[in-house]
């Protein structure tokens, strides 16, 4: 345990270094909020909108944004360590790559943190303060902690599949960014109720969707329903990325990467 954290530290000290690429992560995010608070502004004239007033929505674009800028493009990370014989190497090391770089995926948190208090600080600006109780908000962060972990996984998963089709996997990942996107934005609600239940079946929408309507409209049973589909989604991409790893481990051993 202790080595993985050596790593997460390292790779915290790095992306310290990486301080302005952070930043404009981060006005990326403020201008993505601010538009679609006019964008709100504009189409909602001071109405409500399938049940979502302007102050629901802009809170929801807020939570939203800031799940989908997790660990933001860290599948590029993990490509270029593959194509860089980092996974090749550690394998004669005494530690896991899997695990290495899940570490260091979790290292990236720090910039979500920054995400969070810049729309904690956008939504209060934008919209006032928000009404949900504490054990509400405290349930809301659980499900969210837990869509990050999805997010880890596939972003993973992504980076992984590089190991078979080389470093350029953004198409991949962009495909995953998509079906998230349409949520990021826009409420179940506010879609043609005959494409609803389509948009339902997608993981995506319990990643971007179900904690961003809990944090406006608080559900117990959309609470222990987005809980119990996100334990499901961990431990499916779990399985997913051990067989993948093995799969790599010994296309290196029998072919080379």
């Amino acid at each position: 345990m202790k080595k993985y954290l050596a790593f997460a530290k390292t790779v915290m000290r790095e992306n310290s270094k990486e301080y302005i690429t952070n930043i404009t992560t981060v006005i990326s995010f403020v201008i993505h909020i601010l538009v679609f608070s006019a964008l709100w502004e504009f189409v909602l004239e001071g109405k409500a909108l399938a049940g979502y007033t302007k102050q629901d929505l802009i809170w929801y674009v807020i939570f939203a944004e800031a799940i989908l800028y997790s660990f933001y493009n860290y599948y590029k990370k993990i490509a270029f360590k593959v194509e860089m014989g980092d996974f090749a190497y550690d394998m004669t090391k005494p530690y896991n790559f899997l695990a290495r770089i899940i570490s260091e995926g979790i290292a990236e948190l720090p910039i979500t943190i920054v995400i969070c208090v810049v729309g904690i600080i956008l939504g209060f600006i934008l919209a006032g303060p928000i009404s949900i109780s504490i054990l509400g908000l405290l349930l809301v962060l659980v499900v969210a902690v837990m869509a990050a972990c999805v997010l880890l996984e596939l972003q993973v998963i992504v980076g992984l599949s590089s190991i078979w089709i080389g470093r350029d996997v953004s198409s991949f990942w962009l495909l995953i960014q998509k079906a998230m996107l349409i949520f990021a934005f826009t409420p179940l609600e506010l879609f043609p109720k005959v494409i609803q239940i389509p948009l339902l079946c997608l993981p995506t929408t319990h990643v971007i969707y179900t904690p961003s309507k809990l944090l406006v409209h608080f559900s117990t049973s959309l609470f222990f329903k987005s809980l119990a589909f996100e334990a499901v989604s961990i431990l499916i991409l779990t399985i997913i990325l051990i067989i993948i790893y093995k799969k790599g481990v010994k296309k290196q051993n029998v072919n080379g990467i």
